[in-house]
């Protein structure tokens, strides 16, 4: 079995810090979304201020993901369309609550 060189194992760690502090951002966006998707029938339309954090916290979580490493089979990718799904229907919400 051929040795790491200290650069490789410097890359494999910084990506596998990467994956998880990308891995926190995503738990922390989904759990601020659910939050305030259970909590969108209670707010006042006028303020959503639960709502517009999640969406804030989509969007670092994805900027996050747009800037690891692409080597991830895929998942990487596909975790990106489903945050852009999740802020579409978090503006889907407010919407909703604003007009009923």
């Amino acid at each position: 079995m051929p040795a790491c060189s200290a650069g490789t194992q410097a890359r494999e760690t910084q990506e596998g810090n990467e994956m998880k502090f990308t891995r926190r951002k995503l738990a922390v966006a989904v759990a601020g979304t659910m939050l305030a998707a259970s909590l969108a029938g209670t707010a006042v339309a006028a303020e959503q201020k639960r709502m517009d954090a999640a969406i804030q916290y989509l969007k670092e979580a994805r900027k996050e993901l747009s800037q690891a490493n692409p080597n991830k089979g895929g998942h990487r990718r596909k975790a990106m369309e489903l945050i852009d799904q999740a802020i579409q229907q978090v503006e889907n919400g407010k919407r909703y609550a604003n007009n009923h």
